[in-house]
Parts: structure tokens; sequence; C-alpha cells
């Protein structure tokens, strides 16, 4: 599957005041449209938590209702937890075009990402409905069971010797993902040594990868190919913040809520303290 770069159209009528969507999920070999969707939500966030640690693994979520009928079409049907849920969104967009002379109607489709259902992420309503709750592949248990090893033998390799991008190759290479950096920015040069090595040596996967997005002073995230840069659907990039010079107006927004408090007391704190002459 190869992902490609936004539509120049559709990154011009996303912003349009009136807008038209469809929606199909990809789960297994099964395809849903939006009549098979009773409700979906992902959410995204920057950071885990509300907090901006530094070393943060993000990883969104979905959730989703749909007709069990249109999921499991039998009663033999069995889900595959390892292949990704896969949410795409189609906008309605409308093009001139100059051999037809006439204005032509296209639906651009983007998808949403790559989720994966997580271990009690299937529950039946008995409604004749089923939720599912699935994660982007950091909070994958691959990523968050699986001991970083790989190619390390004390007794063939006794003086450990990494560098922090040899680990980041490891990981990726193991996982069949690539990796990359924001624009203008490269890992610190910092070498894994005997030292240090029980930093790295025995921790999980997204343990370690959230240690080197500290040394690296950013975050990290496993995010869709969809710049067609690798040979695989996702990659593992680094960020950081960025300042951004994007305005939007009253056009752009549904509505507008303005919160104000003089003043909020949070917390209360007292101590006790006697005087005797």
């Amino acid at each position: 599957m190869r992902y490609v770069k936004y539509p120049v159209e559709y990154k011009e009528w996303v912003t349009k005041t009136l807008r038209q969507f469809k929606l199909r999920v990809q789960i297994n070999d099964v395809e849903l449209t939006t009549n098979d969707i009773v409700s979906i939500r992902i959410n995204s966030d920057l950071f885990s938590g509300d907090t901006f640690t530094i070393g943060s693994t993000v990883s969104d979520t979905l959730d989703m209702v749909v007709f069990t009928p249109a999921l499991f079409k039998d009663s033999n049907s069995v889900m595959d937890r390892t292949k990704p849920v896969i949410p795409y969104i189609s906008l309605y967009t409308e093009r001139f075009d100059e051999k037809l002379g006439k204005i032509v109607v296209e639906w651009q489709e983007v998808n949403l990402g790559l989720f994966y259902i997580n271990p009690d992420g299937i529950d039946n309503d008995g409604d004749g409905t089923t939720s599912i709750r699935a994660s982007t592949v950091l909070n994958h248990p691959e990523y968050g069971e699986r001991i970083y090893k790989e190619n390390y033998d004390e007794e063939t390799d006794p003086a450990f010797n990494r560098s922090i991008t040899r680990i980041i190759d490891d990981i990726c290479r193991d996982k069949k993902i690539h990796f990359r950096l924001a624009p203008g920015t490269v890992l610190p040069d910092i070498t894994v040594t005997d030292a240090n090595k029980g930093d790295f040596i025995g921790k999980t996967y997204r343990e370690v990868i959230a240690k080197i997005a500290m040394l690296y002073g950013g975050y990290a995230r496993v995010v869709v190919d969809r710049q067609g840069t690798g040979d695989t659907d996702e990659i593992l990039e680094f960020f950081r913040l960025q300042d951004t010079d994007y305005v939007f107006g009253t056009d752009d927004y549904m509505s507008f809520k303005r919160g104000e408090h003089k003043l909020t007391i949070h917390k209360l704190s007292c101590k006790v303290k006697e005087d005797s002459d």
C-alpha cells in the first residue's frame, strides 16, 4: 500500500465553510462504509498527557462503534489483531477540466493513520453493535513488551559500543519501518558503552525510543508514510516543537468560546505555628 501527499485540492477545499465528507474503514479484509459505522473518534495529541515532557512517546487512539453484522459476516469470523485498522476520509472537491470544458467533481481521499486493536479492544455491546478501541503502533505490545537485545551477545561482543543512531536502526530494522528526524536536526553524537548500556539493553522498545527522544530534546511517534519516502507504511519520527505562521479567521472555525477568570485558587496550604512566651 502506498500513501501519497495530501492533494492540493484537498488542502484548498478542507478550509471552506461548507464541506462534504465520506468515510470508510478497512479492518482485516472487511471494508466498512458510512452506513456501517455508528460513530468514530480519533484522539490525536502531540504529547502524552497534559504536560510538555521531553522524551514523550505519542500514540493516537481510535474509538469506533460499528454494526456487528457488517464487521462479522458470520459467527466463525475471527479478528486478526496483527493487521492495522485503517480509516479513510474523502472530501468533496470540484475542479475545472479544460479538456472537457466543464467542472468535474472528485472525492479526494486521505488515510487517517494505522491503528492496531488493543488486547481488550473489542466489545460486543449486545444491541447489534460492536465497540472497537485501537492505538497507533507505539502503544502496541510489540513495542511495550519487546526487549531491546537484537544483535547483541555478551560473549561475542563483550565491549558494548553502539551509537544511539545504531540503536534506532536496530529497532527499525526489526520492526521493518523507516526512521526520520525533523528537517534540519540531527541526533546527538552519543555512544552507549558498557558503563551505561543498562539504560538500553533489557529495556522495551518504547522505553529505548523515549530515552533517545529525551536525548534528542524532542518527542517520538510513528506516523503514516504520506510523503512516499520509504518502502513501508509507517515511519518512526522524532520531532520538536516548531513555530507556525498559520493564521485562521472567522471563516475557518464553527464556534469560538472564551473563558476568562480574574482569579482561580487551586490550592491552599496552611502551617500551624505555636508562639509561647
